[in-house]
């Protein structure tokens, strides 16, 4: 059986508020929002990992996840990866200058 989970997110309601950040990034993904050097990017950056971690969330409803120890990272072509205890979780993420939208599959 699969779960999907799906997220969509305006980019614009994204907080740059270190205490609202620290709570839904992880330690690795922190250090990468630092170098982000304008505001849109850092929205950007945050919505778009809000966004998975929501789908993922939804996608494994009976998980206990606590955002900030969750790591997204990307993979040699650029697509999204995550590691969750021995779960199999294809994700794929979609933006334009206005939302960002998430999918996640859990096999």
């Amino acid at each position: 059986m699969k779960n999907v989970g799906i997220d969509i997110i305006e980019i614009n309601r994204m907080q740059l508020k270190p205490e609202f950040i620290k709570r839904y990034l992880s330690q690795e993904e922190w250090k990468e929002f630092q170098t982000l050097a304008t505001e849109f990017s850092k929205k950007q950056f945050l919505a778009s990992k809000w966004a998975l971690k929501e789908a993922i969330y939804k996608a494994l409803p009976s998980e206990h996840l606590v955002f900030d120890q969750i790591n997204i990272t990307e993979n040699e072509y650029g697509q999204p990866t995550v590691k969750i205890k021995d779960y199999q979780i294809s994700l794929s993420l979609s933006h334009n200058q206005t939302n960002v939208v998430a999918i996640a599959i859990c096999h």
